[in-house]
């Protein structure tokens, strides 16, 4: 019996020489690039501007200060049900 070696399908490689600005625009890049992405797919299936509904999500989220102090709370209850599992 020969055995085969399999090859990782993606390979990731820490970069210890790339500089921070690299680095941050690579992420900004990628974010941007997703945004792209994702807005194709809403005009696919909405019909709508990706614009307004990215404001949407927004203002959906922080919209109010009511929002805003809830979001937290939120949060934090998720950690807290992730972390111990006690929320099963």
């Amino acid at each position: 019996m020969s055995k085969e070696v399999k090859e990782p399908a993606v390979r990731m490689i820490k970069r210890d020489t790339i500089s921070t600005a690299k680095a941050w625009g690579i992420r900004l890049i990628a974010v941007v690039l997703s945004l792209i992405v994702a807005g194709l797919v809403i005009v696919a299936i909405t019909k709508q501007n990706p614009l307004q509904v990215y404001l949407g999500i927004v203002d959906g989220a922080v919209g109010s200060s009511r929002r805003v102090w809830d979001d937290p709370r939120d949060i934090s209850t998720f950690m807290y049900c992730d972390r111990t599992d006690a929320c099963i």
